[in-house]
């Protein structure tokens, strides 16, 4: 697979890039390499290789998620700058 002048003003225009003539034989030139690269790896033959999902063979490692105290609430509000009741105070971070 490779790209021409014309399949690269299609994707600078859907990319919105604005790239010189100069620029654009450069970048043909690297993009094309780059999908020969990609070639490659696709051309290799992974029929009897089974889906991986993760590198590691160990499944879940954590403990199990049990409800438990995490602290003093009136501790933890003294440290911050700005709380109310049983809440943190914090600025708006988006406008209605």
């Amino acid at each position: 697979m490779s790209i021409n002048k014309n399949d690269f003003k299609i994707l600078s225009a859907l990319s919105m890039l604005e790239i010189n003539e100069k620029d654009a034989a450069k970048f043909i030139e690297d993009f094309n390499k780059t999908l020969e690269e990609a070639d490659k790896i696709l051309s290799v033959n992974t029929e009897k290789v089974e889906p991986l999902i993760h590198i590691f063979k160990t499944r879940n490692i954590f403990r199990e998620d049990m409800p438990a105290k995490s602290g003093n609430l009136e501790e933890m509000l003294k440290s911050a700058p700005s709380a109310e009741e049983t809440a943190f105070l914090v600025p708006k971070t988006f406008v209605e």
